[in-house]
């Protein structure tokens, strides 16, 4: 397949500008991704040729594990910035079977292209030193693979010698797993990677010099994630076993800075030894002084809907702080702002965008799947200039805001793209030795729910958004059943005639449910100012039980009658969530670190109570679980703890207990979707949908740009 021209053409009455990304037409002009231009560069060489699905996958994205449905999201995104319609094509037309065909006649605009005069300057970013960019192009191609970048996102000339793209491969057997935490972070000085990866699924921290040729574990590094640099890069920060930490680089005893402190969702390190962190979702910030005593920093406006402050970071001058607002959602819904540590004061920097780091005189931060940057002048604390894209491709988590990428002043900026390995997921289904993929192909995936009768399986999906989505087990096809807002943890009715789901359309996800076709309207189930998921029905439907979280007492379970208000189930003080409801209808499973015990999986475990009396508590796990499922007859309860999934029997008499406990399968890699969020179900015949790793055994590519 001969290479495109990347110089400006029309195609009737749009003129496309690949340099820009843009394409422009009666409508008005239209940014699209670089993949997506690329694949209209590819038939653009072709016009009024057949250009094989194949032929595009494999030079659009041959550095990638994709499949066809990336094309087909490419392929809608242009027939959008061309006003098209798939069935009287005027521009794009699919042959059926075969791949797409370019109608209009390809028009030279110029030589070079068109030059828009507003475009902004490429962003230039200082490099490392000569000699360990040297050393890193040097490294053998499996382990770091350089490639300088042919194409500019705009206009400005920039010298190759200024402007370097890389790949760095991260090997597979302690990759970085992405999820709502922040995956890696670089050092001060740009010349080291920290990042936590799984081994076996247990995490631990890796480091990984830019000039070297491997990563290798650090000391004292076991359970490590989060991790974050002291301001002269010779201590690492990280949380594990539910406590903040801190340890020299080179390795050693790791010192426990605080031992209150569950998620990690951010931490700051000022040269003075003073931590900014973020002890707990569903909180604010917290400051630890050198030596002295935590207290809470900033407090949640309930009046604005925040739910959480996260990934605090320093500003140069150690008296102002950038931190991310999250309310629930997505992060459209986020705010970047300023906190003055000298009175407390905040103001809002940027909207609808998160995870905010100010490097080379600019605040660098995620908007959707971008990574955005803007010119910030840190002594006046203003933006001084106009938003541009660094790139199109970041991955970022889609609920909280955590986006992965790090950057260090003068250093390079490394990010994971959304096809990174490990970033994907898939859908499984395992019946004893028997693994097959079913459903809708890689993707971003949570919460896999089997309809009563097993052949239509209800998800979370992000696409353009967090939504629930139904795919048909038997026939193949996916329909999407949410649209506005956020929308996600779904759960059918017993009859299989509705699903309930939670939702932040009017607020703080609560409850709703719609009859299960993507026409029908939602129907608001409870109204509250807290986060509330479902868990389960009761058998005979008339009882639904569901997780809220109260500012107070943390995660609860709640019962709510279906002609009646909500009660308590389980309101303790500790974290208690997941409730499932036996098929009989007598018992609950949930998950809580009610025991406060660590195990090298977490501090989560599965309980079981009689329905009709809370009091009774048999636990189920002993070194850790999560995800309870029921058999069909109630006599086994599931539970997973890792990739490893279990089968607990249960005997009911005299009192309820558990007899025995064995392990099912764990040769499937299952990746953390966030904590608390289902990665299994199962169906009546004891066949399991997982959400698997789309990538499991294979190294991760993080981007680098010097």
């Amino acid at each position: 397949m001969r290479e495109p021209e990347t110089g400006s053409f029309r195609l009737d009455t749009w003129l496309c500008e690949p340099r820009l990304h843009r394409i422009s037409g009666p409508d008005g002009a239209r940014q699209v991704e670089p993949k997506v231009m690329q694949v209209l560069l590819r038939l653009a060489a072709r016009p009024g040729e057949v250009v094989t699905r194949r032929e595009l996958l494999d030079a659009v994205w041959a550095d990638s594990a994709v499949t066809e449905q990336v094309l087909s999201r490419a392929i809608s995104e242009l027939r959008k910035a061309f006003s098209d319609d798939s069935r009287t094509p005027r521009v794009i037309e699919t042959i059926s079977k075969m791949g797409y065909r370019l109608l209009p006649p390809v028009v030279p605009e110029g030589p070079g292209g068109a030059r828009s005069e507003s475009a902004p300057p490429e962003p230039r970013r200082r490099r490392l030193p000569l000699p360990a960019v040297v050393a890193l192009t040097a490294i053998p191609l499996l382990a770091l693979l350089a490639v300088v970048e042919q194409r500019a996102r705009r206009p400005t000339p920039v010298d190759p010698q200024e402007r370097m793209r890389l790949s760095l491969l991260l090997p597979a057997d302690s990759a970085p797993r992405f999820d709502f935490h922040r995956s890696f972070e670089i050092s001060p000085d740009g010349t080291l990677l920290v990042y936590s990866g799984a081994t076996d699924g247990v995490p631990r921290l890796w480091m990984r010099r830019l000039d070297g040729d491997r990563a290798e574990p650090i000391p004292g590094g076991e359970g490590g994630y989060g991790p974050f640099f002291s301001a002269d890069g010779s201590q690492i920060g990280f949380y594990a076993a539910g406590a903040l930490k801190r340890m020299p680089l080179s390795g050693g005893d790791p010192v426990t800075l605080y031992s209150d402190a569950s998620d990690a969702v951010g931490a700051a390190w000022r040269a003075d030894g003073t931590i900014v962190f973020a002890r707990r979702m569903l909180e604010g910030l917290w400051i630890l002084p050198p030596g002295g005593t935590p207290r809470a920093l900033t407090d949640l406006d309930p009046e604005s809907r925040e739910r959480s402050h996260f990934w605090p970071r320093f500003l140069p001058d150690g008296r102002h702080v950038l931190f991310t607002v999250w309310r629930g959602g997505g992060i459209s819904g986020c705010d970047v702002e300023l906190l003055a540590l000298a009175d407390g004061s905040r103001r809002t920097l940027i909207r609808g965008g998160a995870d905010a780091r100010f490097v080379d005189g600019k605040l660098l931060f995620a908007r959707a799947d971008r990574l955005v940057e803007v010119p910030y002048d840190a002594e006046a604390h203003e933006l001084r200039g106009a938003e541009s894209t660094v790139t199109e491709d970041l991955l970022t988590h889609p609920m909280t805001g955590s986006a992965h990428f790090a950057a260090a002043d003068g250093g390079p900026l490394i990010w994971a793209a959304r096809d990174a390995g490990g970033a994907l997921r898939r859908v499984l289904r395992v019946d004893g030795d028997r693994t097959v993929e079913v459903g809708p192909g890689s993707g971003s995936y949570g919460t896999p729910r089997l309809a009563p009768d097993g052949r239509r399986l209800a998800l979370t999906q992000s696409v353009d958004s967090m939504q629930v989505w139904l795919h048909d087990l038997d026939r193949g096809g996916a329909e999407r059943l949410t649209r506005e807002g956020l929308n996600l943890w779904p759960l059918w009715t017993p009859d299989g005639e509705r699903i309930v789901f939670s939702s932040e359309r009017e607020g703080a996800f609560n409850l709703w449910w719609k009859q299960a076709r993507p026409d029908a309207a939602a129907e608001r189930l409870t109204e509250s100012p807290n986060l509330q998921f479902p868990g389960s029905w009761s058998p005979d439907g008339e009882v639904l039980a569901y997780t809220e979280f109260d500012p107070k007492s943390r995660w609860d379970i709640w019962l709510l009658p279906r002609d009646g208000s909500p009660r308590e189930f389980l309101v303790t003080g500790f974290d208690e969530f997941r409730p499932t409801i036996s098929p009989d209808g007598a018992l609950m499973a949930y998950v809580s670190n009610e025991t406060g015990e660590w195990s090298d999986r977490g501090r989560w475990e599965v309980f079981v109570r009689l329905l009709d009396d809370p009091t009774t508590r048999i636990r189920v796990s002993t070194e850790g679980g999560i995800d309870p499922a029921w058999s069909a007859d109630s006599r086994r309860l599931y539970y997973r703890r890792g990739d490893r999934v279990f089968a607990a029997t249960l005997a009911r008499t005299p009192a309820p207990r558990v007899t025995s406990s064995e392990l099912l399968f764990d040769d499937v890699s299952i990746p953390e979707p966030g904590e608390g969020v289902p990665a299994i179900d199962v169906d009546d015949d004891g066949r399991f949908i997982v959400i698997g790793a789309a990538e499991a055994g294979r190294a991760v590519r993080l981007r680098v740009l010097f």
